[in-house]
């Protein structure tokens, strides 16, 4: 069976059959198990729990649905329904370090009156029990509490729903949007809920009873948007999902999608059915308030009244709480923004450094400290942690910098090792020797500098010895040079030269085509092999070799580091490997290497279809590299991306599917044409496939890399990995 998933963290449970309930040995978090009696039903677990951890609540639910089909008197699958409906997220508290609820989607309901908190206590077990009494009665206080708050609000007219940031922490297109939005609505009058302004003054608090009571007070909500990606993102999809529940139990209210630059056939399916605005058209938004204020009447609320109080040291800890939230999910933004908060009020606050520390090195978790291959002891936010630290915490960062030592210094031993057994000259020797002497006296360092000095001594003398003989025949040498200039410079490319027009008459053309590229400089060499490429691509079979598209210098990546050593030879086109020839198109995929690049700028979950690789190769790569009468050649292909079966039989969404021009080849289309690949000294290159793992009890986003015919998985913002692209091209 494969292994289950802590429901929590992410992290693996060990635990033994028949057992229902377990303890996670990453969060230590004590949980219910379901009746785990298949493989499939593992799968489904850990993937319904997987988009209920990162609050895709409605995914989640459709999964557990699926799985109560199979076994109505699984009194987990009915506890998880549960949790979707409240939106429960578990986070760590940063003191306690256990994972404590929230709620995300309040209801007026009580916990104890819901037909599935209902099932469940009627299904488990006296164990399985006792925990959801538990966890109910800590829901129904949050909940209480979250009511008594969202009680004292006043309603709302029209409530915004945006995307405020992006992935890279920046301030959104429909952030913009939304705020021109309510200026125009609170100019004339209508109250109207706009995150950016309305929660301004209730930073240091848990936002969802102000968003609950806007919700069910807002008689309109406005969804904005410019992509299908944000208005599908995690939190503007929760808002929008629960305003048109209310809409489904029978509440007069009204969805209004308003998007700008994008197709509306993009919009969510769940809009197919509503009127949306399109905000590019002039007078947009004047048309959308004047339709707003028809669908509200007469009764129109007074402005927003805001409040500018300033937080106080009161709040501290709850700033300082947000503040590794934040850092959990990579707003480093907005966690730099809490971490100079704690730090106006307490300037000596050692976690706030610790913060800062963790956004100048881009980790998530502190822990991550100890994980780093450089050193950060030299960094201001480091050096002031440990000065304001206590005696726990700065024992804590230490640990982690020499973690980091320890590391460095296996890396240097490692590398001294291998450049010993890979050692020519004595020169190599010295290098290795220094190296293990600036690590001294690590494991066996300095007897094996010793060694290596010893050695390299040798090796000198007999460096000396063979250049003294090589002294005694230089004129010989200087006489055979003359005449191998002559030889190589006049007769051997006239020869070649003949030889390349031979081999085109046979019919040869690849192989007469590499011999111009010899010959390049050489008479017309470089017309002749602009010449032989028509006849290439027209003659070429499944496993031939062609020539399509051409490097240029001025090839601008979006990575510093995306040329390759192959880029030279490209010049004259670029190589492509056949794969597959059907009527008059062939699949064709890059066989030098020539790019190298991340498969997406930030580190975090994605697909083919969201990657910023897959927008550089449509782009970027096309537009630089090929002639407009190549990029006629190249077809739009459709790219299917199903879900992805491991080895061990965990299933992972690929996302979308796709069409495209140029793409990457899948693992199973890999596995299809393995045979025709050269993968000769390929190092590791990207395909398409993503895979989920877990590290440290967090997920990350991991996509295979294929190394030399073999895969392997890699983060997807790891470096100088091979892009080989394919396509499909039409050769006649």
């Amino acid at each position: 069976m494969a292994v289950f998933k802590c429901k929590m963290c992410g992290g693996s449970l060990d635990f033994k059959a028949g057992e229902s309930v377990a303890t996670c040995e990453w969060c230590k978090t004590k949980q219910t198990l379901p009746k785990l009696d298949s493989s499939e039903k593992v799968n489904l677990y850990d993937r319904a729990n997987h988009f209920r951890r990162n609050n895709e609540y409605d995914k989640a639910a459709g999964i557990y649905e699926q799985i109560l089909n199979q076994d109505k008197t699984d009194a987990e699958t009915y506890w998880s329904l549960v949790l979707c409906k409240y939106g429960i997220e578990y986070v760590e508290d940063p003191r306690s370090h256990k994972r404590v609820p929230t709620i995300n989607r309040v209801q007026f309901t009580s916990i104890f009156m819901d037909e599935n908190y209902k099932a469940a206590i009627q299904y488990a077990d006296e164990k399985q029990r006792a925990i959801y009494e538990e966890e109910a009665k800590t829901i129904d206080k949050i909940q209480k509490g979250i009511l008594e708050i969202s009680k004292k609000e006043e309603p709302f007219d029209v409530f915004i729903c945006y995307k405020e940031t992006s992935n890279s922490g920046e301030r959104t297109v429909e952030s913009v949007l939304a705020n021109e939005l309510y200026n125009e609505l609170t100019r004339d009058g209508l109250k109207t809920f706009f995150a950016r302004i309305t929660l301004e003054n209730k930073l240091g608090t848990a936002y969802e009873p102000y968003i609950f009571a806007a919700l069910n007070s807002a008689k309109v909500m406005v969804v904005v948007g410019t992509s299908a990606e944000n208005l599908n993102s995690v939190w503007v999809k929760n808002e929008w999902s629960r305003f048109l529940g209310m809409i489904k139990e029978g509440q007069k209210k009204f969805l209004i999608p308003a998007y700008k630059n994008m197709d509306p056939y993009d919009l969510p399916e769940e809009f197919s059915h509503l009127q949306a605005q399109d905000l590019a058209k002039i007078g947009a938004t004047q048309d959308l308030v004047h339709g707003i204020k028809k669908l509200i009447g007469d009764g129109v609320q007074s402005g927003v009244q805001r409040n500018d109080a300033p937080i106080t040291s009161s709040n501290q800890d709850a700033l300082v709480k947000r503040m590794f939230m934040f850092l959990e999910t990579g707003d480093w933004k907005s966690a730099d923004e809490y971490c100079e908060k704690v730090l106006d009020q307490d300037p000596e606050n050692a976690y706030a450094y610790v913060g800062k520390l963790m956004i100048d090195l881009k980790i998530r978790e502190k822990s991550q400290l100890g994980e780093r291959t450089k050193q950060f002891r030299d960094n201001y936010n480091y050096k002031k942690a440990i000065e304001f630290a206590d005696e726990n915490l700065r024992k804590e960062l230490y640990q982690y910098s020499e973690q980091v030592d320890q590391k460095r210094k296996e890396f240097h031993y490692e590398n001294a090792v291998s450049a010993i057994d890979l050692a020519k000259t004595y020169q190599d020797l010295e290098s290795a020797a220094e190296r293990l002497e600036k690590i001294a006296p690590y494991k066996d360092a300095v007897q094996l500098a010793q060694e290596c000095r010893e050695k390299a001594i040798e090796l000198k003398q007999q460096y000396d010895r063979k250049k003294a003989k090589k002294k005694k025949v230089v004129l010989i040498g200087i006489i055979g040079v003359i005449f191998l200039v002559i030889f190589y410079c006049f007769i051997f490319p006239y020869m070649r030269y003949n030889h390349a027009f031979k081999l085109a008459e046979k019919e040869k053309y690849y192989d007469s085509f590499l011999l111009f590229e010899k010959l390049y400089d050489y008479k017309d060499s470089k017309t002749q092999m602009e010449k032989l490429k028509p006849s290439i691509l027209q003659n070429a079979e499944v496993g031939d070799t062609v020539v399509f598209g051409k490097y240029t210098a001025d090839f601008d990546s979006i990575y510093d580091h995306s040329i390759r050593k192959d880029s030279h030879t490209a010049e004259n086109g670029i190589r492509w490997k056949v794969l597959e020839k059907q009527d008059n198109k062939m699949l064709i995929i890059c066989d030098l290497k020539l790019w190298s690049d991340l498969f997406n700028d930030i580190d975090e979950g994605t697909t083919w279809e969201t990657c910023s690789l897959r927008q550089w190769m449509n782009n970027s790569l096309i537009d630089k590299c090929f002639s407009d009468e190549e990029k006629a050649r190249i077809l739009s292909t459709k790219i299917s991306n199903p879900a992805y079966v491991s080895a061990n039989g965990d299933v992972f969404d690929q996302g979308k599917n796709t069409v495209d021009k140029l793409y990457l080849l899948s693992v199973d289309e890999l596995n299809k044409y393995k045979q025709l690949q050269s993968g000769d000294d390929m190092d590791g290159w990207w395909t398409r496939t993503i895979e989920w793992y877990y590290h440290d009890a967090y997920r990350q986003s991991n996509a295979f890399v294929v190394s030399n015919g073999s895969e392997n998985g890699e983060e997807v913002d790891s470096e100088e990995h091979i892009v080989r692209p394919a396509m499909w091209i039409s050769y006649r």
